[in-house]
């Protein structure tokens, strides 16, 4: 039996997958993960998610003051 600490709401948004699919929640969950661990990766696949960075990203942080 596999066990999860999740939040409530995603605990049945993937029952809820798993009775849509017709398998067991366990089922559902291996089969899943089995898929999203055999998917390739590709570089660059996430570079729209990031839309602006602040000028002084790396710049020190003030609150970091007195340990620098």
């Amino acid at each position: 039996m596999i066990s999860l600490d999740l939040p409530q709401e995603t605990e049945y948004a993937i029952i809820q997958k798993a009775q849509n699919a017709g398998q067991t929640v366990e089922r559902y969950l291996i089969e899943h993960i089995t898929q999203l661990a055999q998917s390739k990766r590709e570089l660059g696949g996430g570079e729209h998610l990031l839309v602006a960075m602040a000028d002084d990203f790396d710049e020190p942080l003030d609150e970091f003051g007195e340990y620098m």
